[in-house]
């Protein structure tokens, strides 16, 4: 089974709703960490960011799963403005797994502009793609792991839209909740 992730990040100091604080880092890793094991995953598509992504990428090295990170645009830009605007520590998490990645191949840069306001959406859409393509196409073969508690009305919501893309595709979708 192919596991395609998106997910919330970690939130700023000043959130208002709180969509992922800090203090349920630990909580989210095991979850993550067990539906990849519940799940069967063979692979893991997903994007690189502090929170959801970062933890599902140390979850799967932990357990031996080969992982694909897709950034939007490059590396370095995407660690400034996805990383390590939430720490630092963040960071080298970052670095770390891009390294390994990088070593075999597993880094997909896709060269989309940073100022696009629709670059989330498309990377979220190439992380999908992604993971069909390593299923032979078949939506059967690969499951969208959405890391949320469902949509925040009023404000554009990149998990939501990453639940309705997989679903477009024939994908199904499991929910990791954060905060209950």
């Amino acid at each position: 089974m192919i596991a395609s992730l998106a997910g919330r990040r970690i939130d700023a100091a000043d959130a208002d709703p709180m969509r992922f604080p800090e203090t349920r880092e630990g909580l989210v890793a095991k979850r993550i960490a067990a539906t990849l094991t519940e799940r069967g995953a063979t692979t893991l598509v997903c994007a690189a960011a502090c929170g959801a992504d970062l933890l599902a990428l140390e979850a799967a090295q932990r357990e031996g799963i080969p992982a694909r990170i897709v950034l939007p645009f490059d590396a370095a830009e995407f660690r400034r403005s996805s990383v390590v605007d939430r720490g630092e520590g963040w960071g080298a998490a970052f670095d770390r797994l891009i390294d390994e990645a990088r070593a075999r191949d597993g880094v997909l840069i896709l060269g989309l502009d940073a100022h696009d306001p629709h670059v989330y959406e498309k990377t979220n859409e190439a992380i999908l793609d992604e993971a069909l393509a390593l299923a032979g196409n078949d939506p059967a073969g690969v499951v969208a792991l959405a890391v949320w508690d469902g949509a925040i009305s009023g404000r554009a919501d990149y998990t939501a839209n990453f639940t309705d893309a997989a679903r477009a595709r024939g994908i199904a979708v499991q929910s990791i909740p954060i905060l209950r």
